[in-house]
């Protein structure tokens, strides 16, 4: 039972009026007969008579009375049940107000019952011992009581290492607020030294395993190795920071967020990102920083493409492909660039990837369609189809929601039919042809295989009625449509 005030809730006490008549009353204090002859002749603790205290004490105050207070709560159970005083105010045990409303506390321990008024009884915590039954009560105040008996020792050795539960505690924070990930080995020999310091404290003194002097010479030792340690996990950190490639706390979240434990178990062998899990990781503020040197990378492959963006959540970046007063913009997969570039941005590679793939870029930005699509229109213009001689080609419309383009095919100057073309396979083989030749004279294969096809062509003069069917989504149209064969 944990209560909901601690020791020096008053930046002023060490023990407020209120502690020291529950102090008074437990067992836990009266392992120390000092510090109860103490609490006897005083009303509360200040810091200023502390002070005064014998350099033994002192440090009791500062580091087991805390612990003291801790016991001495937990022996103590509330009945939250009212008791009405109507004709007579009763005084409360613990801080002497008058209280119509009575409730009581018990200590298991010893016994002793005392009464408490309204808001006094608010400072126990009841939930941990309601609605146990007889043997977990029993195990419970053995627990209690065990606590109360390690008191001593636990004294005995801070008179030597004030403080030392602290510091264990600090080297568990301190490690856990660590700016990076350190590496396996790292972390293990650092958790190895807290364990040791655990083992020593609670497991060999307290249990009087050996004897006292090796225990705290092997304590000595072990903060000495920890130190150590720590000197060669900030090395760590400074040579990590350096190289840019370090493992964040941040960038951990990320994986683990994604189901990715395997990938974070193999960046934590070395405890920084190489160029063996590069690929795996494109955390925002990580890639962030990659970005100027993948845009150096790329300017080697296309001098014309350059990263301006990219979302986490879609796996894919944006490419800017600017050339002549052409500007497009471009999706690719994040994974696969760092694939590319991966020995590169590591200086182990060539710097001239040459598996860039190019099938793989992609185009969603609807400005950029547009452009490709008038692309598209003007190399059909330019372009005679092989197999079709006097056969001319024009794009009629496109519509990014339906995902087409429109086809109009002409024979010695007279319009005879249209096609309707998959608008997102067309634009990015455009695209993927684009990119890899500044030239751009021939029109994508893609195409030609569309246009060669006489089995999606259909009869001119149902092409008024197919463009008012998508631009009025009009269902009788549709389904007259439907009726004449046409999709």
């Amino acid at each position: 039972m944990s209560g909901q005030y601690g020791v020096r809730e008053s930046e002023n006490l060490y023990a407020t009026e209120q502690q020291r008549n529950l102090l008074l009353q437990s067992k836990a204090t009266q392992e120390f007969p000092w510090l109860v002859a103490l609490l006897k002749k005083q009303e509360n603790i200040p810091p200023k008579l502390v002070a005064t205290l014998p350099k033994d004490q002192q440090i009791f105050m500062e580091n087991t009375f805390p612990k003291v207070w801790k016991a001495a709560l937990a022996e103590w159970v509330a009945d939250l049940r009212c008791h009405d005083n109507v004709e007579v105010s009763v005084q409360c045990s613990l801080c002497n107000t008058a209280n119509k409303y009575i409730f009581f506390i018990y200590n298991r321990v010893n016994g002793i019952r005392m009464n408490v008024g309204s808001d006094c009884i608010h400072k126990f915590d009841i939930s941990n011992t309601l609605g146990l039954d007889r043997d977990q009560a029993q195990a419970h105040i053995r627990t209690i009581k065990s606590n109360i008996k390690n008191l001593t020792r636990l004294n005995e050795f801070f008179q030597y290492y004030p403080g030392a539960d602290i510091l264990i505690q600090t080297w568990i924070n301190e490690f856990r607020s660590l700016p990076i990930i350190v590496s396996n080995e790292l972390e293990a020999e650092h958790r190895n030294c807290i364990n040791i310091g655990r083992k020593l404290l609670f497991k060999d003194f307290l249990g009087k395993m050996r004897n006292d002097a090796i225990i705290l010479s092997e304590f000595q030792q072990n903060i000495e190795r920890r130190n150590a340690v720590w000197e060669k996990i900030q090395a760590f950190i400074r040579d990590s920071e350096m190289s840019g490639f370090s493992f964040t706390p941040r960038m951990r979240q990320w994986l683990q967020f994604r189901g990715r434990q395997q990938v974070v178990d193999k960046i934590m062998k070395y405890g920084q990102v190489t160029n063996a899990t590069i690929y795996e990781i494109w955390e925002p503020e990580f890639f962030n920083k990659l970005i100027p040197r993948l845009n150096r990378l790329l300017k080697r492959v296309n001098p014309n493409l350059a990263i301006i963006g990219f979302d986490d959540t879609k796996d894919k970046v944006t490419l800017q492909y600017v050339h002549s007063e052409l500007q497009l913009n471009v999706e690719y997969p994040i994974k696969k660039l760092l694939l590319t570039f991966g020995d590169d941005i590591f200086s182990r590679g060539n710097g001239y990837p040459s598996l860039f793939a190019y099938e793989r870029a992609s185009v969603t930005d609807e400005k950029s369609i547009d452009k490709i699509v008038g692309i598209i229109s003007e190399r059909l213009l330019l372009t005679q189809v092989p197999l079709k001689p006097n056969y001319t080609y024009r794009v009629d419309f496109h519509d990014i929601s339906f995902n087409e383009l429109i086809i109009v095919e002409a024979f010695n100057h007279t319009e005879n039919g249209f096609c309707p073309v998959k608008l997102d396979s067309l634009v990015n083989a455009t695209v993927q042809s684009l990119l890899r030749d500044q030239n751009f004279v021939l029109i994508d294969e893609a195409l030609l295989n569309t246009l060669r096809s006489p089995l999606v062509w259909q009869p001119i003069n149902e092409l008024y009625a197919y463009k008012n069917m998508r631009l009025t989504g009009e269902m009788d149209t549709q389904a007259e449509l439907r009726a004449r064969g046409i999709k």
